[in-house]
């Protein structure tokens, strides 16, 4: 299913976890695309706020999809905005992070709707 060199994602762990079967990686992919756009919603509406706490939540809410999904390159960038916002520094820095977070997620999360038949 993701063969393409241009994916963003690999599903290698996902697989670790729930076995090759298709039903079951569906599944995952339906409650990762449902919950992900929620918390980049409330990221996105923390960082408006400037609320580190929240923001500080959100991406430490994110770590374990990330890290499932094979969303290798948005792990660290994901965890600096979480060590950021925990030590309440360098807000602007932590604005422009959730900004390249939600443009790059969307477009993975996209590629996982297309390639899963998933509206």
């Amino acid at each position: 299913m993701n063969d393409n060199p241009n994916k963003r994602y690999h599903l290698t762990r996902l697989y670790e976890y729930v076995g090759k079967e298709a039903g079951p990686v569906k599944e995952m992919v339906d409650i990762f695309l449902h919950s992900t756009p929620e918390i980049l919603d409330q990221m996105a509406e923390a960082a408006e706020n400037q609320d580190f706490e929240i923001i500080y939540k959100t991406a430490h809410m994110l770590k374990p999809s990330l890290h499932i999904f094979g969303i290798d390159d948005m792990y660290n960038p994901v965890r600096e905005i979480e060590l950021l916002a925990k030590k309440k520094e360098n807000f602007n820095a932590i604005y422009l992070l959730i900004a390249q977070l939600q443009l790059r997620m969307e477009f993975v999360i996209q590629q996982l709707r297309d390639d899963f038949d998933i509206q």
